[in-house]
């Protein structure tokens, strides 16, 4: 979530010049540092908004400790904003009908919008993660204040990255509003349309909690504050809103080949995958491969490994089971590492030493033995010995891996025989947690959107799903064990 860093970076650059110059370091905002895979998180370019507000409320907030709002103060804001978007959600989507809601068939214009809207949350994350490292790399070599660089070109593609969000907020409620019956009947006509619309408005319901967190806490540097990663939570069940949208648009496909007939539904979603990992890796593992960042070394060494591992494995299972194409997670993977490595390349030109490249690169032999376990099991794929053999496999080759290059390429953590027990011991169960997750939320995903058995026949006849595939075979697609 590097526009978290970025609005920290802007509030505490005086302090953290000072102290900089004070300890002789030739890099003194290397701290603050993000690599240029910055934050992707689809729908938090609304974040920027923040950014003036905190700044003025920084420069305007009273010195005095007293006069800062009591800390519980900012848990109560983020509990109760939490509860309330969670409630309303449950009762817009969830809660029981006098008489439910029939479900139909998607029009043409319908699954053509649902695909637009995918790609408006791929966008937006793409621009946000140019814009936001351009913009702090800018600021760190030119040294301009806030206030002299709102039209300069990286502010203007994050200026976009907040337009789309907009475009979110209203197109996804203008379906849940627009047409006949009342507001829950509404929403659940085109329920993955409003869903996205309803968790992109709450991104914007929560600069406000975000403001009132730091007044209580102050600037501090901490990228894993609770409002950070609740922050970092709603952008991706925004994202993960896109893919299922991505997806609907085409029939639920058999398992497959990575390139057996690539739909630009399964381009997207994956695409809004990777930007999805890379937010979490920037948001949970920069501190540990940026040399200068003391903020780790007060922490466990087993968390790094651990916590590569837990993000890996997540979203290599999503992607594999959401697309159901064997080799989808050694791809995003190998994308993942081709957009880090320019930009660590960028930082260690221009501000040397730069960072390690680690997280991303140990994501690939892990996806690979993945996906390579999943081919061989080609007609027992749904097995519950298919899903925790490859979870096991992908934790084993990771930490093999992982272990002896940290010990090798980083300064921290300091890799110990300690380290590297606990390191499996608290690696295997998350492994095995993250990957049983991410195999429900990738077959929700898969089904999310599309029709029913008893609509599909209409369904592949219509031209939308390309008309080319029999009912029998799509029927195939909603049986039982696609979700299991």
């Amino acid at each position: 979530m590097s526009l978290l860093y970025y609005i920290h970076a802007r509030v505490n650059e005086p302090r953290c010049r000072q102290s900089g110059e004070a300890g002789g370091s030739p890099m003194p905002f290397a701290a603050l540092l993000t690599p240029a895979t910055a934050s992707p998180m689809p729908g938090a370019g609304q974040l920027l908004l923040s950014t003036a507000l905190l700044d003025l409320s920084a420069q305007s907030a009273p010195t005095l400790p007293s006069a800062r709002p009591p800390e519980w103060a900012g848990w109560l804001g983020l509990f109760i904003l939490i509860a309330a978007v969670s409630l309303l959600a449950w009762w817009l989507l969830a809660s029981p009908l006098a008489r439910p809601a029939e479900r139909v068939a998607p029009t043409e214009h319908v699954l053509r919008m649902r695909f637009l809207m995918a790609a408006v949350v791929l966008l937006g994350g793409l621009l946000l993660r140019v814009g936001a490292p351009w913009d702090e790399l800018w600021h760190r070599l030119s040294g301009v204040p806030f206030g002299e660089d709102l039209l300069w070109p990286p502010h203007l593609l994050m200026y976009a990255s907040i337009a789309l969000s907009f475009l979110l907020v209203g197109y996804g409620l203008s379906v849940a509003l627009g047409g006949g019956g009342g507001l829950r009947e509404g929403f659940r006509r085109e329920p993955l349309l409003a869903l996205l619309g309803l968790l992109s408005a709450y991104g914007f319901a929560f600069i406000p909690v975000d403001i009132v967190w730091h007044q209580v806490i102050g600037p501090d540097l901490m990228a894993e504050s609770p409002p950070h990663v609740v922050g970092a939570l709603s952008g991706t069940a925004v994202a993960l809103t896109g893919v299922a949208l991505a997806l609907s648009t085409a029939p639920r496909p058999v398992w497959r080949g990575f390139l057996n007939r690539l739909r630009p539904g399964d381009a997207v979603a994956l695409g809004i995958l990777v930007v999805q990992c890379l937010s979490w890796l920037q948001l949970m593992t920069t501190g540990w491969e940026w040399a200068a960042d003391r903020s780790v070394l007060s922490r466990p060494g087993w968390m790094y490994p651990v916590t590569v591992l837990v993000i890996g494995a997540a979203v290599s299972h999503v992607a594999l089971y959401s697309t159901r194409r064997m080799g989808a997670a050694t791809a995003v993977a190998l994308v993942i590492l081709a957009a880090h490595v320019p930009a660590v390349a960028v930082y260690r030109l221009l501000l040397p030493p730069g960072p390690a490249i680690a997280a991303h690169l140990l994501l690939v032999p892990a996806a690979v033995s993945l996906d390579v376990w999943y081919s061989l099991r080609r007609g027992d794929r749904i097995a519950r010995t298919t899903l925790w053999g490859g979870a096991v496999l992908y934790a084993a080759v990771l930490l093999a891996v992982a272990i002896p290059y940290i010990a090798r390429a980083m300064t921290v953590p300091v890799v110990d025989s300690a380290t590297a027990f606990l390191s499996v011991a608290v690696g295997l169960p998350a492994a095995l947690v993250a990957s049983l997750l991410g195999t429900r939320v990738g077959a929700w995903l898969a089904a999310a959107g599309r029709p029913p058995a008893t609509e599909t026949a209409m369904a592949v006849a219509h031209p939308a799903y390309g008309g080319v595939e029999s009912a029998s075979h799509r029927t195939r697609f909603v049986q039982k064990e696609d979700y299991q």
